[in-house]
């Protein structure tokens, strides 16, 4: 189902895809960004925005004369519904692998931020999104490689959580 929050409907706008620099392309919406790295061995993707952003993201890759069955993996930003909340869709739609850091994949197999998140205290149904299935657990510096992608995890704080130091020190 999709997220009612006050910002949805003017983030999920929909927006033109296009490229950003080389094989890779912004397959996002008006206020949220989705992004498609492209190989001949498959996709990678970053980012699923809100659950109704789904069918906008595979229509955006579509749109660019790319497959969604070929995404071959999906990776998060981080795990807040307004990036990880049409994740679990676009996993089914192209059955990819989806990793992410330990922390983040019991979040996305939960469908929502842990306690540990400071927007874990907006409660359920301000966070929530459907869990998504068989998140592979990567360690920090892990390189994960599909054709000639090369991508390495480096694990930072939330976001949110870096934002309440700065702000409520």
């Amino acid at each position: 189902p999709p997220n009612d929050c006050d910002s949805c409907a003017a983030w999920n706008k929909p927006r033109a895809p296009f490229r950003v620099w080389g094989n890779t392309y912004f397959v996002g919406m008006q206020g949220l960004s989705s992004i498609l790295i492209t190989s001949p061995a498959g996709h990678v993707l970053i980012d699923g925005g809100l659950p109704q952003s789904a069918p906008l993201i595979a229509a955006n890759i579509e749109k660019l004369g790319f497959k969604v069955e070929d995404v071959r993996l999906i990776l998060n930003s981080h795990t807040h519904y307004d990036h990880a909340g049409g994740i679990a869709a676009l996993q089914r739609a192209s059955g990819a692998q989806v990793a992410a850091s330990p922390a983040a994949k019991l979040a996305l197999e939960g469908g929502g931020p842990k306690n540990d998140d400071p927007q874990f205290g907006f409660g359920f149904a301000h966070n929530h999104y459907a869990a998504v299935k068989n998140v592979r657990a990567l360690k920090d510096g892990e390189t994960l490689h599909l054709g000639n992608i090369a991508i390495t995890a480096h694990f930072t704080p939330r976001p949110t959580s870096t934002m309440c130091r700065r702000a409520c020190a």
